[in-house]
């Protein structure tokens, strides 16, 4: 059987989709060719590429005379009508909403640097999931957008004196406390900064969330940024094994393969509740931190030394339903968590997410949701299995 020799053609990106690639291919048997010189290999000669098609003209012109199999892992030329897996950008826009949602945010912002198909896609999953009902919030406020590139020319795009100065402004004028979603972590690592330098509290006034978890970022900030966990490595595995059918002879696909992002880093700079009453703040931190146990709204505030009296108003007043339905809330949405970023049978969901047994979690699912976890699993995964 002839050797596979494909090209990786990826330039600097992030190493995880390589690891992903390299994974399927040493189960393969593949000989991969790495090109991340920013110049293509002339008279290269070989059974398909996988690629990231971003702003540089030459690859794009190289891409589109080929005559053997590409996958791209970008979606940011969707008019080049090759195949993709990339990873689901709405449920990632969606993932940081819900996250805010949950913190009781009421103020809320996007920031990125520059704008692509593949911004849009995580900026419209945001707005949407923001903007979506609850029964959290009734008077949350319409998303600020903050896009750089629209603010600044070529020329002045990368000067950090008029960066720093434009959105500062934004930040100072903004109501606080106010959450930040970020393209990425180095867009979030730009607020950060800019926080830093107008004396802004992280996360106390502005909670930032960006997005790959990229620890080398995320983990060497003054405030460590909390960031959506982006699964490249998924990416990179599943673009090398949709290449290796399409080499086998199979058409290309019309649509992307979406990759599900895997839930979030939690570091401290989006780790906050956004609630002024602290009993109630402490009560919702107490209960985040302890969804794995079996407790209630007694044991609650005998834990806080509160009355629970006094506890039950507060929760009503200040977020609009019983402790109750906050710990049943946060129940279920742990439940939904592992269900579609874990391999967990319903048995381990359920320990983990503090119910008594799988069929009482099974028989709330249903009637919260119309649908078992396992239909829900499914549902919500979509055709990332259909290759």
């Amino acid at each position: 059987m002839k050797l596979k020799n494909v090209l990786l053609e990826t330039g600097l990106h992030d190493s995880r989709q390589k690891l992903g690639i390299c994974r399927y291919a040493k189960e393969q048997n593949w000989h991969l060719t790495f090109d991340e010189r920013l110049s293509l290999p002339r008279g290269w000669k070989g059974d398909g590429v996988l690629t990231i098609l971003h702003d540089r003209k030459d690859l794009i012109d190289y891409v589109k005379h080929l005559r053997i199999p590409v996958v791209d892992m970008g979606l940011y030329h969707p008019e080049i009508h090759v195949s993709r897996v990339i990873g689901d950008h709405q449920a990632i826009g969606r993932v940081a909403a819900e996250h805010f949602i949950h913190s009781f945010f009421r103020q809320a912002a996007w920031f990125s640097s520059d704008w692509t198909p593949v911004h849009a896609l995580r900026f419209k999953g945001f707005q949407n999931a923001w903007a979506k009902p609850s029964a959290l919030s009734d008077s949350r406020a319409p998303i600020h957008r903050w896009v750089w590139c629209e603010q600044t020319s070529k020329k002045t795009f990368d000067d950090w004196t008029l960066f720093t100065r434009w959105i500062g402004k934004h930040l100072r004028d903004a109501p606080k406390p106010i959450a930040i979603f970020t393209f990425d972590d180095y867009d979030a690592m730009r607020i950060h900064d800019a926080c830093i330098s107008n004396d802004l509290a992280i996360p106390e006034e502005v909670a930032i969330l960006g997005v790959d978890d990229n620890e080398m970022i995320c983990d060497h900030q003054v405030v460590p940024l909390a960031s959506v966990k982006h699964d490249l490595e998924e990416v990179g595995y599943r673009a090398a094994e949709l290449l290796g059918t399409l080499m086998a002879g199979r058409p290309k696909r019309k649509t992307p393969i979406l990759i599900p992002p895997k839930g979030i880093a939690l570091r401290r700079s989006a780790e906050t509740i956004a609630v002024e009453n602290p009993m109630v703040r402490n009560a919702l931190i107490y209960i985040k931190e302890n969804i794995h146990r079996s407790f209630g709204a007694e044991q609650l505030a005998h834990h806080l030394k509160i009355p629970r009296s006094t506890l039950d108003l507060a929760f009503t007043k200040t977020i609009g339903h019983s402790i109750g339905t906050e710990i049943l809330r946060q129940r279920l949405a742990k439940v939904k968590l592992l269900l579609l970023n874990s391999s967990l049978k319903i048995n381990e969901i359920a320990k983990a997410s503090g119910f008594c047994n799988a069929s009482y979690l099974n028989n709330l699912f249903r009637r919260t949701y119309k649908q078992t976890p396992l239909r829900y699993r499914r549902q919500h995964k979509g055709d990332q299995d259909d290759l």
